[in-house]
C-alpha cells in the first residue's frame, strides 16, 4: 500500500503566504450587566517569514504600516482568528518597500553619523544675575485691592 503525497501534512511555513492577514479577536468591554462583547480587526503585514515564527506589522486604518512589529508562531497565524486576505495583494506590493525598510535594522554607521543636537546653556554656565536668586516659594505682591463696602448688595 502506498501513500498518496497528498495525505502528507503540509509544513505550515508552505501554508502561510506573504500578504495582509486579518486578526479577529472577541473580548468584553464593561462589566456586570453593562459588559458588551465587541470584535476587534486588526490588519498586519507579513515583514518576514521564517521557519517556526513570523513577523507581521501593524497596520493602520488607512492600511499604511505602523512601527509596530510583532512576532508571531506559525501556529497562531494558522489558527481560527486569522485570515489571509487576498484581495490585498496589490496593496501589498506597493506597501512592500515600506514594510522592508521598516523591517531592516538602521545601520551603525548611520548613527554614528548623525550629529548631536546642539546644547541649550546650562544654568551653572554664562552670565549669573545680579542680587539674590527668585524664592520659588514666595507669592508674587500684586497690587492691593480696595477694601470690601461694608454691607451687602441691597445697600447699593
Amino acid at each position: 500500500m502506498t501513500s498518496d503525497p497528498g495525505d502528507q501534512p503540509v509544513p505550515m511555513i508552505l501554508q502561510l503566504k506573504e500578504g495582509i492577514y486579518l486578526e479577529k479577536k472577541m473580548s468584553s468591554i464593561g462589566t456586570g450587566s453593562t459588559a458588551k462583547t465587541v470584535e476587534y480587526r486588526n490588519f498586519w503585514a507579513t515583514g518576514s517569514l521564517e521557519a517556526d515564527f513570523a513577523v507581521m506589522i501593524l497596520l493602520d486604518n488607512e492600511f499604511k504600516p505602523t512601527s509596530l512589529k510583532e512576532t508571531f508562531s506559525l501556529e497562531v497565524l494558522t489558527g481560527p482568528n486569522w485570515f489571509f486576505i487576498a484581495e490585498g495583494e496589490k496593496k501589498y506590493q506597493f506597501l512592500r518597500p515600506q514594510l522592508d525598510q521598516i523591517m531592516s535594522p538602521q545601520p551603525q554607521s548611520a548613527k554614528a553619523e548623525t550629529p548631536a543636537a546642539p546644547s541649550s546653556p546650562k544654568w551653572w554656565e554664562g552670565d549669573v544675575p545680579a542680587g539674590p536668586p527668585a524664592n520659588p516659594f514666595e507669592l508674587k505682591k500684586t497690587a492691593k485691592k480696595a477694601p470690601p463696602k461694608k454691607g451687602g448688595w441691597w445697600d447699593t
